[in-house]
C-alpha cells in the first residue's frame, strides 16, 4: 500500500523513516499500537491536564481481545491527530478489524452524539460497542470527573449517562458483554 504525500508528511511529523520501518516490521501488534500512540499523544493533555495517553491505556485495559485492546489504544487517533487516516494505520500493519472498530467510534462530524451511538449499534460490531462502553466508562469515571469544574463535570455526566445505558442494554440483550 502506498501513502499519499500528505499522509507520508503526517507520519514524518512524529517518526523518522527508520522508526516507521520499525513500526511496520514490529510483529507484536499491541506493542506497535502502544508505540504509535505514545508518540502521537506525547504532548497531549486531557481536560484535567493529565497525560492523554493514560485515557487510551485505561480504555484498552478494560477490553478483552487483542484486537479490541489495540483499538482501545488507537480509538482517538483518527479524531484527534491531524492528518491521521485509516490508510496510515493500514500502512503500518494495523489489521482491518482494528481499523474498523476505530473508524466506528470516531466522530464523523455530521452526526449527533446519540446518532454516533446508534451508528455503532447498527454496525453490529460488538468489539466497537465494547470499545465505546469502555471509552464512556473512563470519560465518566467519578475519579476523573472530580478533577474538573462543576459545570464540566455535570455536562459530561449527563452526556454519557444514557448512551452508556443504551450500549450496555444492547450488549446484554444480545449476550455479547464479554465474548
Amino acid at each position: 500500500m502506498k501513502l499519499t504525500e500528505e499522509e507520508r508528511k503526517t507520519l514524518q511529523q512524529y517518526f523518522t523513516k527508520e522508526e516507521i520501518d520499525g513500526l511496520i516490521a514490529n510483529d507484536d501488534l499491541y506493542n506497535k499500537c502502544e508505540t504509535l500512540v505514545e508518540r502521537l499523544f506525547k504532548e497531549r493533555r486531557d481536560k484535567a491536564n493529565e497525560p492523554y495517553i493514560g485515557h487510551l491505556q485505561r480504555v484498552s485495559a478494560k477490553l478483552y481481545s487483542l484486537e479490541e485492546k489495540c483499538a482501545g489504544l488507537l480509538h482517538d487517533t483518527l479524531e484527534d491527530i491531524p492528518g491521521m487516516t485509516p490508510q496510515i494505520l493500514s500502512y503500518l500493519g494495523i489489521p482491518n478489524e482494528v481499523i474498523k472498530m476505530v473508524m466506528l467510534v470516531t466522530k464523523s462530524g455530521n452526526l449527533t452524539y446519540e446518532e454516533e451511538i446508534y451508528k455503532i449499534i447498527l454496525s453490529q460490531n460488538y468489539g466497537a460497542m465494547r470499545l465505546k462502553i469502555a471509552d464512556i466508562k473512563d470519560n465518566s469515571d467519578p475519579k476523573r470527573l472530580s478533577k474538573l469544574d462543576e459545570a464540566t463535570k455535570e455536562r459530561l455526566t449527563n452526556k454519557y449517562r444514557e448512551p452508556k445505558k443504551i450500549l450496555e442494554r444492547t450488549m446484554e440483550e444480545r449476550g455479547k458483554e464479554n465474548d
